[in-house]
């Protein structure tokens, strides 16, 4: 009987180690995952947390991106001519352009005229995503102060929708590639 529980202990340490082993080790693996599949595009800010006013509270996502303008017909062209240097030239001198996008109560928003660092994000709101692209009209406004708190980046601002105003306070996620 002892013989059958140190063979089965045995095995149980052997199949645990196995898992183990076939995991990333440390740092490499996770940093593998957050290398971004288009070097173009970077993330600036990603935050969710929530949106207060009195005994009301709302879900808040956000998340904003910094994303060169690249034409696909400069890269093809560069490469045509096989001319390297020019092309790394051109990605280079191409303008930025922000992207935002607001989950706010179950709904999504567009983000536009957005002014952001590390520390502050200033944006207007546009309508829902299928009437933002026709919309000339902000439906509303937020406004964004990262600082550190506790060890942790957080968000905390106000959100303006549809004439309504909530305090807001959002978790930071760290961001890795900054350009």
């Amino acid at each position: 009987m002892d013989r059958k529980k140190i063979a089965c202990i045995g095995l149980a340490f052997l199949l645990v180690a196995g898992v183990a082993a076939a995991q990333p080790f440390g740092k490499f693996g996770k940093f593998e995952k957050l290398k971004p599949k288009h070097p173009h595009i970077r993330p600036v800010i990603i935050g969710e947390g929530f949106g207060i006013s009195g005994d009301e509270y709302h879900v808040v996502y956000v998340s904003v991106i910094k994303k060169r303008n690249v034409l696909p017909i400069w890269v093809r062209e560069y490469l045509e001519e096989n001319n390297l240097q020019e092309l790394l030239e051109k990605l280079g001198n191409a303008s930025l352009d922000y992207r935002g996008r607001l989950v706010f109560a179950g709904e999504r928003y567009i983000l536009r005229n957005i002014e952001v660092n590390l520390t502050h994000l200033d944006a207007d709101i546009y309508g829902k995503r299928q009437e933002a692209t026709n919309s000339t009209e902000a439906t509303g406004h937020m406004t964004i102060d990262v600082e550190r708190y506790e060890g942790a980046r957080v968000g905390v601002g106000t959100i303006t929708i549809d004439g309504e105003s909530y305090r807001i306070l959002l978790n930071i996620r760290r961001v890795p590639y900054i350009f």
